[in-house]
């Protein structure tokens, strides 16, 4: 008995199967089945990405048009991202009952969907201003600032969410800055940009003065 144990040790110790009946290689079915898969999700994925498309084309003229392309694309495939984030961009346009509820469900997924892209994050941020949450839709324009340093959509929507919440520290003035580099001469912006730039400073110094108050 301890012989054949040990027989099966050294078997499985050296790479060896005792049972080599229940090795094989795929049958012509087997094959066949996993490239019918194959095919099944690359035709779902392709008719997803053109719903997608022509739901793209139809945002700016016909949004509940645009909103049941979007739907068809994330029917057709569910892991389309991008299906989803145009969703919620499209939910967020049209803004009727239940829509920007709508909206944050499908945002959600397409950040998960989409760990790099910062796009559902700063749509997610543009949902929260619109619900008055103000401190999350700060939080939520940092978080794709981290995503994406150079997201302009991102950087003034958390200048301005820094404004309505009268917020001024270090971290709020980098990003003063950083839009000051993209939108400095722009008409709109450059302008309102160094009024903040100055708020901020000035809040700043203040609060400075008063720590060498106390501790004087």
């Amino acid at each position: 008995m301890m012989r054949a144990i040990s027989l099966l040790l050294a078997g499985v110790v050296g790479g060896c199967t005792m049972y080599p009946e229940k090795m094989g290689t795929p049958s012509a079915g087997d094959v066949e089945a996993v490239q019918a898969e194959a095919r099944a999700r690359q035709e779902a994925m392709d008719t997803s990405h053109q719903l997608t498309v022509e739901g793209d084309a139809l945002v700016a003229r016909d949004i509940d048009r645009s909103i049941e392309k979007y739907r068809e694309a994330i029917r057709a495939w569910p892991r389309a991202p991008i299906a989803y984030n145009n969703l919620g961009f499209a939910l967020l346009k049209r803004g009727e009952t239940g829509d920007l509820f709508d909206a944050h469900d499908v945002l959600l997924i397409a950040a998960e969907q989409m760990p790099t892209d910062s796009r559902p994050l700063y749509n997610l941020g543009v949902l929260m201003t619109r619900l008055g949450r103000n401190s999350e839709a700060y939080d939520l324009f940092a978080e794709a600032l981290d995503r994406d340093p150079n997201d302009v959509g991102a950087l003034t929507g958390i200048v301005e969410t820094a404004q309505v919440l009268q917020r001024a520290d270090e971290l709020t003035l980098e990003y003063v800055q950083r839009a000051e580099l993209y939108l400095a001469t722009s008409p709109e912006w450059g302008a309102y940009l160094a009024r903040q730039r100055q708020r901020i400073k000035q809040e700043l110094q203040h609060d400075y003065k008063a720590m060498l108050d106390d501790n004087s």
